[in-house]
This record gives C-alpha cells, sequence and structure tokens, in this order.
C-alpha cells in the first residue's frame, strides 16, 4: 500500500494549482468505520468554487488522480472538501 503521508503531499500539490493561497491548504486524512480512507482538503470559502470546478469537474478529477495514485484495490478512498478557513488580513 502506498504511503499515506505521501499521497496527502500529492494531494496538496493538486489542490494548490487551484487556489489563491496554496499555503492556506491543509490535508488531513483518517480511516471511516468501513476502512475506508478519507483524505479532507481544508481550504478557503472564496478557493472553494476554484477547487471544486464546473459541474465538479476539478475535484472529480483530482480524486480520480488520487486514487489512481494510491493504488490499492483493497481500500476505498474519500475525497472531502471542508471549506471552513476564513481569508485572514
Amino acid at each position: 500500500m502506498k504511503n499515506i503521508s505521501v499521497t496527502c503531499k500529492e494531494l496538496r500539490t493538486l489542490v494548490s494549482y487551484f487556489v489563491d493561497n496554496p499555503e492556506s491548504v491543509d490535508i488531513s486524512h483518517s480511516e471511516n468505520q468501513n476502512g475506508a480512507v478519507v483524505f479532507t482538503v481544508h481550504l478557503m470559502k472564496s478557493d472553494l468554487e476554484n477547487v471544486t470546478g464546473k459541474n465538479n469537474s476539478n475535484i472529480n478529477a483530482i480524486s480520480h488522480l488520487i486514487k489512481y495514485s494510491f493504488n490499492n484495490q483493497d481500500t476505498e478512498l474519500k475525497l472531502d472538501v471542508i471549506n471552513n478557513k476564513e481569508k485572514s488580513n
């Protein structure tokens, strides 16, 4: 199985291309009750639309790349985006 910390770095790099302040992107991961690995992307509210894209096209592409990169047939992957960060002055 691929190292989850490496996948978090890859996910952060991918998401950073879509945001105004790449240093504000935080990635966390956990495992849910079904054993699925859940990656959570924390970003500023102003960046949500850029990351998700029209009809969720950007976030779907990012999700597919991460799933392909993780490359573990026995592990379900989920990607959540949370826009709970406020822009700092």
